[in-house]
């Protein structure tokens, strides 16, 4: 993953450490400044899959991407209140970048049930729901 620190500031508007702790070992964050070291990343890149100016990309393992961009979303930031989402989008495409490889599976842990309960609010980017047994919890 290349995250991008745009021109004229001293930090990515996505935060790399948060991106980080999330994907763990399935990613590497690279991040770049724009510069003559990004607009020069730029012209070796393949068309359509470059990345600079403060947005951020995964570049998924297999290389399905180089034919077609839309595999390695781009994902744009304009200032540091985009922050939240150009984080969790690109946590996103980090860990599903792996399953789609095969790499990882999704699994259940043992345990795990399924429960039912309603939506009572929203908070951040999380709702609160409350179980039919009242038990709380954020999804």
């Amino acid at each position: 993953m290349v995250l991008t620190i745009p021109a004229g500031y001293d930090e990515p508007f996505g935060d790399p450490d948060e991106i980080e702790e999330a994907v763990g070992d399935l990613a590497e964050v690279v991040l770049m400044p724009t510069s003559d070291a990004s607009w020069a990343f730029s012209r070796v890149m393949p068309c359509m899959t470059q990345v600079y100016g403060g947005a951020g990309r995964v570049y998924p393992v297999d290389h399905a991407w180089v034919s077609d961009p839309g595999r390695s979303r781009l994902r744009f930031a304009c200032s540091l209140h985009d922050r939240k989402r150009i984080t969790d989008q690109l946590i996103s495409d980090a860990l599903q970048a792996p399953m789609a490889a095969g790499l990882v599976e999704p699994r259940t842990r043992p345990g795990t049930q399924q429960r039912y309960g309603r939506a009572q609010g929203i908070i951040g980017s999380r709702a609160l729901v409350v179980f039919d047994d009242m038990s709380v919890a954020t999804v």
